[in-house]
């Protein structure tokens, strides 16, 4: 192992990176052909990629992976040359149109809302009120999805939105914005591991990894600042021991920021509090905290209750890539099927706290038909195991990118929508080892097979997961995780192996 030193780690390394920009430059040809195929050309040609492209991409991950993953870093021109390969790949797909998302639009179309002075998270893209802007942007408000729905995104993404909109190329600002956040997560990174005193080789993998170049260079996904700010929130509680001040300062505004991109990393405020080791810091991060996301809601607070009105439809009636909480759904069906029974508790402490049709109340979505109890009861049971997850890690007292891995892990595993640019949200505490992080990066590395559902909506407008997916995925993480358990020789943190 250690013959095979500096020289000949290079000469693999800047193989395999090479090797890598071919399935992304695969992506990216699709991409801007798009638009000049007809919908079953496009769709051949991307499960060609879905068969051969996206595994290949995936291998050879494992393989940097594998080779950096004990190594330092090289010297500084080739560790350059070897994280600018693929953020270079990343950055090729500013240019073209997504292919695989269609969110960017929304949010370039939401920028200019806020940039007219309307509320976005009040006027939905349908309503009357923004006929003009409508008229003024007819392409781009074609292609907003789920025009009937107001905003969702916090408030730091709509401050995003709005201020790309400013340079009349919404979708190309956001992309490099984006991209810029992802190379700034690499650098908070290689800070981290060596922090912590991991092999700094694993930035390398972190910047090379297909995720950073599929959902955010390919896709413009917003998760990137979502990236950032868990990558920055990771590598401030590091510090805490050392400079508890600033790393409360650092830690709590990062952790603001990522609230403010998706209002799920809230969950992780005691978490982060408990690892701070002063009390007069643990009250300060909080108060900035909660002080920070309510200064950022407050422009937006004409809104009112419609400020998360879209967040609880979307909680009640999306479903795509969840299985367990699929589980749950098909389990509580099968014990009512009429849901008339299940719903009898609610309704009775409904009438005890003077509220009139509380069980109705819980099932009502905003513009969708109510949904069935089954369906809500699956929610609440999914709720109650991630509260357990989450009270289990904050007893625990682990390191806080440990409670960040587990607690968001489980908050997903639970979720009844996983879409793949959701674990960009755990992709930077994956690099400390151990089981937990190997399931993670399995999980990176298979979630783009969902884009398999893109097919056959392209072509007959049927959204249908393919089981397969399904198995890889979740099998494969019971699997990696039960293996990395059961033939981990030293513990999480140390100089774990990839499996």
């Amino acid at each position: 192992m250690n013959e095979f030193s500096s020289s000949n780690a290079a000469r693999a390394g800047l193989a395999l990176a090479a090797a890598s920009a071919l399935p992304a430059a695969w992506l990216l040809r699709l991409s801007l052909r798009a638009e000049s195929l007809p919908p079953a050309g496009i769709a051949s040609e991307f499960e060609l990629w879905l068969l051969l492209g996206c595994p290949a991409w995936a291998l050879l991950w494992c393989a940097v992976a594998l080779l950096w993953w004990k190594r330092p870093l090289p010297p500084r021109p080739l560790a350059a040359l070897l994280i600018g390969i693929p953020l270079a790949s990343m950055f090729a797909g500013v240019f073209a149109d997504p292919l695989l998302s269609d969110d960017l639009w929304r949010y370039a179309w939401e920028g200019m809302v806020t940039l007219s002075g309307e509320n976005p998270y009040v006027l939905a893209p349908s309503s009357p009120e923004l006929a003009d802007l409508a008229a003024r942007f007819p392409e781009l408000r074609a292609r907003v999805n789920n025009p009937d729905l107001s905003a969702i995104y916090p408030p730091l993404a709509q401050i995003a939105f709005a201020a790309a909109a400013t340079t009349g190329h919404a979708a190309i600002v956001l992309k490099l914005l984006f991209c810029a956040c992802a190379s700034l997560s690499v650098l908070c990174v290689h800070r981290w591991l060596r922090r912590r005193g991991l092999p700094e080789g694993r930035t390398i993998a972190f910047a090379s990894h297909p995720l950073l170049a599929i959902e955010i260079g390919y896709s413009g996904h917003l998760d990137a600042m979502l990236l950032l700010a868990v990558a920055a929130t990771i590598l401030a509680a590091e510090s805490a021991r050392a400079k508890p001040a600033r790393s409360a300062i650092a830690a709590s505004c990062s952790l603001a920021a990522a609230v403010l991109t998706k209002l799920a990393p809230l969950a992780l405020l005691p978490h982060l509090l408990v690892h701070l080791r002063r009390w007069k810091h643990r009250a300060a991060a909080a108060f900035a905290v909660v002080g920070l996301v309510a200064l950022a809601y407050a422009p937006f607070a004409s809104a009112g209750h419609d400020l998360f009105s879209t967040l609880g439809t979307y909680n009640r009636n999306w479903e795509f890539n969840g299985p367990i909480n699929r589980g749950f759904v098909s389990a509580w069906y099968a014990i009512d099927p009429d849901g008339a029974f299940l719903m009898t508790p609610f309704d009775a402490a409904g009438r005890a706290l003077g509220i009139e049709s509380a069980g109705d109340r819980l099932l009502a979505s905003k513009g969708y038909a109510p949904i069935h109890p089954a369906v809500f009861l699956a929610r609440v049971s999914a709720a109650l195991l991630f509260a357990a997850a989450w009270l289990w890690m904050l007893l625990r007292r682990r390191p806080f990118h440990e409670q960040w891995l587990v607690v968001v892990g489980a908050g997903l595993l639970l979720s009844p929508v996983v879409h793949p640019w959701y674990l960009l949200a755990l992709l930077p505490a994956a690099f400390a080892g151990g089981s937990a992080s190997a399931a993670v990066l399995w999980w990176s590395l298979t979630i783009p097979l969902t884009y398999a559902v893109l097919p056959q909506w392209w072509t007959e407008s049927v959204w249908k997961l393919p089981t397969w997916t399904i198995v890889i995925q979740y099998g494969g993480i019971a699997a990696v995780g039960a293996w990395a358990v059961f033939s981990a020789r030293k513990p999480s943190g140390g100089n774990s192996t990839l499996p």
